[in-house]
């Protein structure tokens, strides 16, 4: 591939919003900021944006805004259905959403979740798309053993599909304290 050999990769990312704020977004603006900076071209695909990255573009991924889980799970689903697919090298998914190259699972599975709970009809179709999502990505990267381990408890996926990428942490931000003496 182009980014084997040291050439530019078109990155297509899909996230509901690009922010500062919040597990997935904070982590797609990492990723997204680390791509530029290895050269790739980036863009995002999302609602909508509330920092500004150099070198990424933002592209507005409309159409779900709704009430209620049921018609905004459909609506994203269809929204993300429109991002170009080849127009990028590669598209990485950070939602659940049929049809990308990779999806970062990192809440693992919604079956999972739903073990001993009664599935109404908004937990039916999110099982549902949950599956799709898995299914059709053409790799799954989990953020931990145990999100991997429950997801495919509930969704048989070829091993060489699935791969666990831990989340990374900031050693400037995060520093442990020493011990004070006793």
């Amino acid at each position: 591939s182009a980014a084997r050999r040291g050439g530019t990769v078109r990155v297509g990312l899909v996230v509901r919003r690009l922010s500062a704020h919040g597990g997935t977004e904070r982590f797609t603006l990492g990723f997204a900021r680390a791509l530029v900076a290895a050269g790739h071209d980036v863009t995002v695909h999302c609602r909508g944006a509330d920092v500004d990255v150099p070198g990424v573009r933002v592209a507005p991924l409309d159409g779900w805004a709704g009430r209620g889980r049921i018609l905004k799970g459909a609506l994203l689903e269809r929204a993300a259905a429109r991002v170009p697919r080849g127009s990028a090298g590669v598209t990485i998914g950070f939602l659940r959403a049929p049809g990308f190259d990779v999806l970062r699972a990192g809440g693992g599975a919604h079956a999972a979740w739903m073990d001993g709970r009664t599935a109404g009809l908004a937990d039916r179709q999110e099982l549902a798309r949950d599956a799709r999502a898995l299914r059709s990505a053409g790799r799954v990267v989990f953020n931990s053993e145990m999100a991997c381990r429950e997801a495919l408890a509930h969704h048989p996926l070829a091993p060489e599909r699935v791969h666990v990428v831990r989340n990374g942490v900031d050693l400037l931000r995060f520093q442990p304290d020493t011990c004070p003496a006793p």
